[in-house]
C-alpha cells in the first residue's frame, strides 16, 4: 500500500466521497431547518422567473445542491457555504 491509496481508493477518490456525504449532510441539515423537502422548496427565492419544488429539492439530495442555490440556501437556513458546497466555498 502506498500513501497515496487505502484499500485500493485514491486519497483524491475517498475525500471526494466524504464530501459528497457530508455535502448531502448539510442540504439534508438545511431541509430540516423548514421542515419538509416540500416547504423548503417553497421558501427558496425564485431564480430565472422559477422556483425549485420538492422534485428539484430530491434530486439534489441525489446529484448536490447546485451552485446557484448555495447563497440562497445559506440565507435562508444559516447552514454554512462551506458545508454545502466545500469545493467551491473552503472554509478558511
Amino acid at each position: 500500500m502506498t500513501l497515496n491509496t487505502f484499500n485500493g481508493y485514491s486519497l483524491v477518490h475517498m475525500k471526494r466521497k466524504i464530501n459528497g456525504v457530508s455535502k448531502v449532510r448539510a442540504l439534508r441539515k438545511a431541509i430540516s431547518v423548514v421542515g419538509t423537502q416540500k416547504e423548503f422548496a417553497k421558501k427558496l427565492p425564485k431564480l430565472n422567473k422559477r422556483r425549485p419544488d420538492q422534485r428539484d429539492v430530491s434530486k439534489w439530495l441525489d446529484s448536490g445542491l447546485p451552485v446557484k442555490w448555495v447563497l440562497p440556501v445559506e440565507k435562508l437556513t444559516g447552514v454554512p457555504r462551506h458545508e454545502l458546497a466545500p469545493e467551491i466555498y473552503p472554509n478558511e
